[in-house]
């Protein structure tokens, strides 16, 4: 699959929330390609906390900023959804 695709899958995955492709976003954030691993970060944003984790903990860790950036900004997403369920 051309990286292109891959973006637009991550993008599908991401917006569904779905736990259901955890394994694809497990892979996808090994990725060699940083577009792909900082997609993938982000398209984390909806699932669970607890699923979301292993793959925003990596992000966090990623030598590119770009990446790093994604997985603060999905984990932001996190909070705030978390917190307006709390309400």
């Amino acid at each position: 699959r051309s990286e292109p695709a891959q973006l637009v899958v991550l993008d599908a995955i991401g917006n569904s929330g779905s736990g259901e492709y955890y394994s694809y976003l497990k892979e996808q954030s090994e990725s060699a390609s940083v577009r792909v691993r900082a997609k993938t970060a982000f398209a984390v944003r909806f699932l669970a906390a607890e699923q979301a984790r292993p793959i925003l903990e990596r992000a966090k860790a990623d030598p590119s900023a770009i990446v790093r950036k994604a997985a603060l900004q999905s984990a932001s997403t996190q909070a705030e959804h978390a917190n307006g369920a709390a309400e």
